[in-house]
């Protein structure tokens, strides 16, 4: 799914301010943001729209930033209604628009965090931080990993903890007799402006080519469901295969990596000896994170087509439910 989305409109766009509602106060924007003010619409449009300038910028680069709160819950429809009851543009401008972030995700039920910390990395990411939250008597683990950072930041994080940390609601559904697992671990992938590929660069382009995105090609699962044999290895090697499985048990793979990396070429030790590494460990695949992001990206948007005789036909009746 999109769970989060910011558009960049020209500041000289006319406004339609009626559905806006100002704040009595200026409100500053975050630390570090060029925004100096923010305007809220009604709360239940759950958007917010900052505008104004903490910095100097030429008039030309002037802009506001739409950021769809509820990105999650809406359809194409959704979008483009919201910029237009915002702004007065034609429907071409609308999707002319440029994308300033956008946050891919997939939920994955019944896989802790805990196991990603020892099987996963991402490509070309040697920064990795891992967030540990629980440490009751009951349950001691991580909730949060990090790869990367801005502008093209991954996060792995248990949604029912983060959903709790910021007292929000846990809402669980039934399916028949049997009722939802109570782990759900969301893969994240941020992108901000300047690593946004040029095939969602604008709204329009976001709309026709999200559903059939990879935004996980970098992200890297080691996990195999068979056990090496080791009667014919070499005392070194065993010793060596060993000590690099436990070591990336207890850093996660990401952690080592770079440690070794700045002594030695890490690359070429775990060629050597990476074979114990996720050997009998069950998980998910990349692909099947990859399907669970198209799949719910399609249910999400809800792209009209049209039929043999011109109408629209939408593919999927219904909102998607999602924590």
């Amino acid at each position: 799914m999109i769970d989060r989305l910011e558009l960049i409109v020209p500041v000289f766009t006319p406004q339609q301010t009626e559905f806006w509602n100002r704040h009595t106060t200026r409100k500053p924007a975050k630390r570090g943001s060029p925004y100096l003010w923010t305007v809220d619409a009604r709360k239940d449009r759950a958007l917010s729209v900052h505008y104004g300038h903490r910095d100097r910028i030429a008039p030309a680069k002037q802009h506001y930033k739409i950021d769809f709160t509820d990105t999650r819950l809406l359809t194409a429809v959704d979008l483009t209604s919201r910029v237009h009851e915002l702004f007065r543009m034609a429907p071409e401008d609308a999707m002319s628009l440029k994308v300033a972030r956008i946050d891919f995700a997939a939920d994955l039920y019944g896989t802790p965090v805990e196991w990603f910390k020892e099987h996963s990395r991402v490509h070309k990411k040697r920064y990795s931080k891992t967030y540990e939250d629980q440490q009751t008597e009951t349950v001691k683990g991580i909730t949060s990993i990090l790869f990367g950072k801005a502008p093209d930041q991954y996060r792995i994080y248990d949604r029912l903890a983060e959903k709790r940390a910021n007292k929000k609601d846990v809402v669980l559904h039934d399916w028949g007799s049997k009722r939802l697992t109570l782990v759900v671990t969301r893969v994240e992938r941020q992108c901000n402006r300047k690593v946004i590929p040029n095939c969602l660069s604008t709204l329009g382009a976001l709309l026709d080519n999200a559903v059939n995105f990879d935004p996980f090609k970098n992200l890297v699962l080691t996990a195999t469901h068979s056990m090496p044999s080791t009667d014919t290895w070499t005392p070194q090697r065993w010793l060596m295969s060993l000590g690099l499985a436990c070591a990336v048990h207890q850093h996660g793979e990401t952690a080592v990596r770079s440690r070794l990396n700045k002594t030695r070429n890490a690359k070429r030790i775990f060629d050597q000896y990476s074979e114990l590494l996720g050997s009998g460990a069950l998980g998910p695949t990349r692909e099947l994170l990859v399907r669970l992001y198209r799949n719910t990206t399609r249910r999400q948007l809800n792209v009209p087509s049209r039929g043999a005789n011109g109408e629209l036909v939408y593919p999927l009746d219904g909102l998607m439910w999602t924590l």
